[in-house]
């Protein structure tokens, strides 16, 4: 056990903060010792051309020794939700005191946020601050407090990791978001959900092809007329046919946009509003649309396909008529 006397922090040799200064107690914490930050004042143990220091106690077992200065006076921001504004009548820019682990600390409100990861503003208040900033004025009123739940983000699956947490402290719960994703998308629910989008999609796709097919039909049926006097007056058959695919292919690109667009919007504005019930759970955070570009570009590649073999087929078989005959009926 060793102690170590400060006298000023210095960059470049400019001081930037004495040691020595009034404005609060300096603390402390070694990883060796106690996790509670103890507070420490200037003394005249060592001085320093007769100037109190910063003495701090290092054990010299090892372990790293954290030293920070007092907390501002100032109010803490926070983000509250919306409906503790509209209870107590506040607004934006106001200050009030909170109470935080039966100590009271001033607070300003910054800012709104409707919904939070594992909270639910219809169920309570959220109130989010600076937790470093937090738990050190909580410290300094000899309070200890610390987050109930820790978000980590990580760059791999670490075979050890939920070993090395649990090692940390007493740990209630562990989630694995990924853990959770993968077990949603093996479920036997979401799989029969897919399997029933799948076969409605396909059930869709097969309508508006036949539709589209009898829509041609009768195209043709109606114009046959038409295509009989062309024909006596020497336009060729296959130049019929081209002109009919090109037609086809005009009405149905059309009809795919402005049907594509149409649904998006339609996915955009209605999809979001509908919910499984009312719970805070359900509704809460809202509905987001993820559009797949490979899923769509898919789907509109088969209805696109199938629609032209669909009105080639159908063309080819409504062409099929007697050229007398149907001059007659023209005359």
């Amino acid at each position: 056990m060793g102690q170590i006397a400060l006298s000023d922090l210095a960059v470049d040799g400019h001081v930037v903060q004495p040691f020595n200064a009034a404005d609060g107690p300096w603390y402390s914490r070694t990883t060796v010792g106690s996790s509670r930050p103890v507070g420490r004042v200037p003394d005249a143990q060592q001085t320093r051309e007769g100037r109190d220091t910063l003495s701090i106690p290092v054990d010299t077992s090892g372990g790293d020794v954290s030293i920070w200065p007092a907390g501002g006076q100032r109010p803490l921001p926070v983000i509250v939700s919306p409906d503790l504004l509209d209870d107590l009548g506040l607004r934006v820019g106001q200050e009030l005191d909170a109470l935080v682990a039966q100590r009271s600390l001033r607070v300003s409100i910054v800012g709104t946020v409707s919904a939070f990861p594992s909270t639910y503003p219809t169920r309570e208040y959220i109130m989010i601050a600076p937790r470093d900033s937090l738990i050190q004025r909580l410290g300094e009123g000899g309070t200890s407090a610390w987050p109930t739940e820790l978000w980590l983000k990580t760059t791999g699956s670490a075979p050890h990791l939920e070993e090395a947490l649990r090692s940390l402290g007493s740990v209630e719960a562990l989630y694995d978001r990924r853990a959770f994703e993968q077990s949603t998308l093996t479920d036997p629910n979401r799989r029969a959900l897919d399997v029933g989008l799948a076969l409605g999609f396909g059930s869709m796709i097969m309508i508006m092809v036949l539709g589209f097919g009898v829509d041609v039909m009768a195209l043709i049926r109606e114009r046959l007329g038409e295509y009989a006097v062309m024909q006596a007056n020497g336009l060729s058959q296959k130049e019929i046919r081209r002109s009919l695919a090109i037609e086809r292919v005009v009405i149905l690109i059309y009809g795919m946009f402005v049907g594509t667009m149409l649904g998006l919007a339609c996915a955009v504005v209605l999809l979001p509003a509908l919910h499984l019930g009312s719970d805070p759970a359900d509704t809460i955070p809202a509905t987001t649309i993820t559009i797949q570009p490979l899923i769509v570009a898919g789907g509109l590649t088969a209805l696109l396909a199938l629609s032209l073999a669909a009105g080639r087929l159908t063309q080819r078989t409504a062409l099929q008529f007697d050229l007398l005959q149907e001059l007659r009926l023209v005359a």
